[in-house]
């Protein structure tokens, strides 16, 4: 039976793999578009700047959102930024409270040397995550958001330049927390229909399946939520194991390992064997 388990873990992992593969949005179109989008640099000049956008690891959802804007000059001679200004891009300024963008915190001319790299951190408030109602809108707290950035860049005698950096927030983790406790319970699900299905004496006494089965998922959610409190100290630099669940689907992949999991630790341990406390020599019967 853990084999079985463990076999219908792994295609519920593989199916959930594929499906996020073929929901990703393609990237080579996006970093196509962002380079079309610039305009072309003054006398034949390649693009003076790289610029990169790095995203805090506390940022998550529905919370402030802080990021650092890294300016790299990877041209042949020193350049000065006289103005920067860095905003959220597309349907993504729905989810800030604020839409105003960052601008540049210094007011003098900023040289920034060959090879150098000039930073600023930018903070960005997003709303409350919730569903609205009616369903026209749905913003979730239970998946991580990839939001694109607008950096628009001034330097002295070179003109204006656009970029489009995309950075990750995270979701809260008790979305993950959910997403774990829905994986096993889903595995669970799966398994009591299978049993009504081809065993007769499951369907006869179906009361009894449905409950121990579900117990069953119970147990494989609280697997899950110790494997994910398990894995926040794991994180950082040193580990010898490293384990990154960013949103509701992600614990939802732990929870499906889980419910097998908690199988085969149960098995290890004899833990299915009754436990009948032995009486002390000389109490009495």
């Amino acid at each position: 039976m853990s084999r079985l388990y463990a076999w219908i873990a792994a295609a519920f992992a593989a199916l959930c793999m594929q499906a996020s593969a073929l929901a990703a949005p393609p990237q080579e179109p996006a970093t196509q578009a962002a380079t079309e989008s610039k305009p072309p640099a003054p006398n034949g000049q390649t693009d003076p700047l790289s610029v990169t956008v790095l995203g805090a690891p506390t940022n998550r959802v529905g919370d402030v959102a802080y990021v650092v804007i890294a300016l790299r000059n990877v041209s042949d001679r020193p350049v000065v930024l006289k103005n920067m200004t860095v905003a959220v891009d597309g349907p993504a300024i729905d989810r800030f409270i604020d839409p105003a963008p960052c601008l540049l915190q210094r007011s003098d001319e900023i040289t920034i040397g060959r090879g150098l790299t000039f930073e600023q951190t930018c903070r960005f408030a997003m709303k409350e995550a919730r569903v609205w109602a009616g369903g026209s809108q749905v913003q979730s707290s239970l998946l991580s958001a990839d939001i694109r950035l607008q950096v628009a860049v001034e330097l002295m005698q070179l003109g204006s330049f656009q970029y489009f950096p995309v950075f990750t927030v995270k979701a809260p983790e008790i979305g993950i927390f959910i997403g774990g406790f829905a994986g096993a319970l889903m595995l669970a699900l799966f398994v009591l229909i299978e049993r009504v299905l081809k065993h007769p004496e499951a369907r006869e006494a179906w009361i009894r399946t449905v409950i121990v089965t579900l117990t069953m998922g119970f147990r494989g959610g609280l697997m899950a939520i110790i494997a994910l409190l398990l894995s926040k100290t794991t994180q950082g630099p040193g580990s010898p194991v490293s384990l990154t669940v960013s949103d509701f689907g992600g614990g939802v992949l732990i929870g499906l390992f889980s419910y097998p999991l908690a199988a085969w630790i149960s098995s290890t341990l004899k833990l299915e064997q009754a436990y009948v406390p032995q009486a002390k020599p000389g109490a009495p019967n």
